[in-house]
């Protein structure tokens, strides 16, 4: 069964990962590698983390 919640400081480590390889399988060849190569799992975390804490896009 497929639960739906609010996101939690608990998901930020899975929501990162699968975030930036999806960013990145989607836009090979599209965007330029030096580009994609910084959406990585860490810089999507702490983006997801202040989108949890301040509500806002950084």
């Amino acid at each position: 069964m497929t639960e739906i919640r609010w996101t939690q400081t608990g998901d930020i480590q899975e929501l990162g990962l699968v975030y930036s390889e999806a960013y990145r399988n989607a836009y090979k060849g599209i965007i330029p590698d030096e580009y994609l190569n910084q959406v990585t799992p860490k810089v999507r975390q702490e983006y997801f983390l202040e989108l949890l804490y301040n509500g806002k896009s950084v």
